[in-house]
């Protein structure tokens, strides 16, 4: 499916050709994916679209998306990404189901702030577990902080 080189397109009509989203396109804009069409003088009705994509720019990025579908390496890089995301996935629901606290929980059950809890965190009087990318609190921990605190 080619496109008119000479006209602009809608956010819509460029998120139909590519098979996105209207969102992605707008996203693709800002990151310069995508050119915006200077071309198009906005209309005077108030319902006509804001923003216009040249067709080039969708030209050359459907075509790179398919030439990056067919690329064997490229597929098997993100089966990859999404496996390792699935694998850190499971290791923080499995840790959240045994006796491990985000920084948000230990803060609901001290009465702090979360930032509090970070502070804490950072100065090293609340021993964290990093799992799955996330830092989290045993619930042994957390119970000596709260004798600790008792204490004083």
């Amino acid at each position: 499916m080619t496109t008119a080189t000479s006209i602009p397109l809608t956010v819509k009509q460029a998120a139909q050709l590519l098979g996105l989203g209207e969102g992605r396109v707008l996203q693709l804009l800002r990151a310069s994916r995508l050119t915006r069409s200077a071309a198009v003088e906005r209309a005077t009705n108030p319902g006509s679209p804001k923003h216009y994509v040249t067709a080039e720019s969708v030209e050359a990025l459907r075509v790179q998306r398919a030439a990056t579908e067919d690329d064997p390496f490229e597929k098997e890089r993100r089966r990859q990404n999404r496996q390792a995301e699935h694998q850190r996935q499971n290791a923080l629901r499995e840790a959240l189901s045994q006796d491990m606290l985000t920084p948000s929980d230990v803060a609901r059950e001290l009465g702090v702030t979360r930032q509090a809890v970070h502070i804490g965190v950072n100065r090293g009087s609340l021993p964290t577990v990093q799992i799955g990318g996330r830092r989290l609190v045993r619930r042994a921990d957390l119970e000596a902080l709260k004798q600790k605190r008792a204490s004083r």
